[in-house]
């Protein structure tokens, strides 16, 4: 079966490319008279015909081992290295008005574009089918988490076949591809050393997987998987996963360099941080030691206005009331306060070491002198969890059993949360602290439905160091959609039937009803 890909002007990664508001033509310098010869709209590319001589004997004939050399990407076609964050809000990190140390992901947001509108759906799953392959979620079949598909059309947790990824489209057109972390894409049941594999990232278009199957994992002992086969946990002693996966990531990237094939890549790094469990080194931790201590309340404050001094929101904007069941800070106990604040640290501890690792791969990327031209994109797969319900947690466990720790509980164990011995999660009022859904970005109500996250995130082009960074315009107003149903933003590849063919049409800004 092939695809074609109608409109396209050489290579398909239009989603992601339009997250940062690029004409796809980014991916194409100047192709060569014989470049431009290779068809790209349909995939796989029709094998050239061969061209050499068949004579009598060898002495008379000429051979052509074109038909068997690996597809070619347009000349001057980018690296592109996407990373997931999980369960980041709005007002977390540091370009973004929030208060942890971001320093690394600032300094991309500083070189590239930041993004104040950018939608996706509620849940992991659904958001990063719908990344990777340019359609609506429910197109592909997961309108929930793989694990809550219910058998129905759009929702059996099963991306099909005719729905091309992005890594897919471009290895077919002559790129590595590799991606590390969490995946979350394929049905719970395949999770076997028996497979099935099809689901599983080899047979959705990388060549090269490290990382973990799930919604989840712990961060210290981590369910990896290498490929499409599963591996002993790691046991050296101060193991992380953050670290694990970049120290992959980088390793990965210096061996398809030194090749030197000329290939460009495509790497899909999707970071554990932030999901539950909430596990960061004691030092990260320690560092927010009494940062929060003013309370929910004033943190989302204090956020607020930062926002509307970097422009991300409008500085008329109006600060929400408080989320129903979120109590005020004031009407909290002390033990309560000091359960809740040290969870927030936890946490902020984790999404700096996430910062940590993704400057430790910027700087590799320096080091072996590609950076300026690869295209990073980062984004997060929605908002803050509120699966930590009104206390948070030191044992994730329990609350799924129905049978929650008290704060009292939680209180005894301050000092080890965080660490090996938990497996902590947010109460849900430091979730609506830190999500800060400010009146202007209720534009989740105007396509006529409720947005559980309209969230971010930052795109860095390095086409030369120093690009200038676009400003943040206000929100802007969606027009209604007749598909219906949340959508990424950017253009989509559309699937469309034919008898003969499946073809994708793009569809841009302009053009789609609910994106901005």
């Amino acid at each position: 079966m092939r695809m074609r890909l109608s409109g396209l002007l050489s290579i398909a990664p239009i989603t992601l490319a339009s997250v940062i508001n690029i004409s796809p033509a980014i991916f194409i310098a100047e192709s060569s008279a014989a470049e431009s010869s290779v068809q790209r709209d349909v995939l796989p590319p029709a094998p050239p015909e061969f061209k050499g001589k068949i004579g009598l004997t060898y002495k008379d004939s000429v051979p052509d081992f074109g038909p068997a050399v690996p597809p070619k990407a347009p000349d001057g076609a980018p690296n592109v290295l996407v990373i997931v964050l999980d369960d980041v809000g709005f007002g977390q990190l540091g370009s973004y008005g929030g208060p942890i140390n971001t320093p690394n992901l600032d300094r991309l947001a500083a070189e590239g574009l930041r993004y104040n509108n950018f939608h996706t759906t509620a849940l992991c799953s659904p958001s990063r089918a719908a990344l990777l392959t340019g359609q609506n979620h429910h197109a592909v079949g997961l309108a929930a988490i793989t694990e809550a598909a219910t058998g129905y059309p759009g929702s059996n947790g099963t991306i099909p076949k005719s729905a091309a990824t992005i890594a897919e489209i471009l290895k077919q057109n002559g790129y590595n591809t590799m991606a590390l972390g969490k995946w979350h894409l394929a049905p719970y049941t395949a999770y076997t050393a028996a497979g099935p594999f099809d689901h599983w990232p080899l047979g959705m278009g990388f060549e090269k997987y490290y990382g973990f199957l799930g919604g989840e994992t712990d961060q210290w002992a981590p369910l990896l998987v290498q490929d499409n086969h599963p591996l002993d946990p790691p046991k050296r002693p101060g193991y992380h996963l953050s670290e694990d996966l970049v120290d992959r990531a980088i390793a990965d990237i210096r061996d398809q360099q030194q090749a030197n094939t000329g290939r460009p890549f495509f790497m899909y790094l999707a970071l554990g941080a932030a999901h539950a469990p909430l596990h960061a080194p004691k030092v990260f931790i320690e560092k927010y030691k009494g940062k929060f201590d003013q309370g929910w309340d004033k943190v989302r404050e204090e956020t607020f206005e930062r926002q509307k001094k970097l422009g991300i929101i409008p500085l008329n904007a109006i600060l929400p009331p408080a989320n129903p069941g979120v109590q005020a800070w004031s009407d909290l106990n002390d033990v309560q306060r000091k359960v809740y604040t040290r969870l927030q640290e936890v946490f902020a501890g984790f999404v700096d070491h996430a910062d940590v690792q993704i400057g430790r791969l910027m700087a590799a990327l320096d080091a072996m002198g590609i950076r300026e031209n690869t295209l990073i994109i980062v984004v997060s797969d929605n908002g803050a969890s509120q699966e930590g319900l009104r206390n948070g947690t030191a044992n994730t466990d329990r609350y799924r059993n129905y049978f929650p720790d008290t704060v009292e509980e939680m209180s005894k164990l301050l000092d080890k949360l965080g660490g090996p011995e938990t497996d902590p999660h947010l109460s849900h009022g430091l979730v609506y602290g830190r999500q800060l859904a400010v009146k202007a970005l209720e534009a989740g109500h105007a396509c006529g439905r409720e947005y559980r996250s309209i969230y971010y995130f930052l795109a860095c082009a390095h086409q030369g160091r120093g690009s200038n960074s676009q400003p943040i315009p206000p929100p802007c107003r969606c027009r209604p959609n007749p598909v219906g149903g949340n959508r990424t933003a950017g253009a989509n590849i559309r699937q469309r039937s034919d008898p003969d063919a499946i073809v994708w049409r793009i569809d841009g800004l302009h053009s789609d009803g609910c994106e901005c």
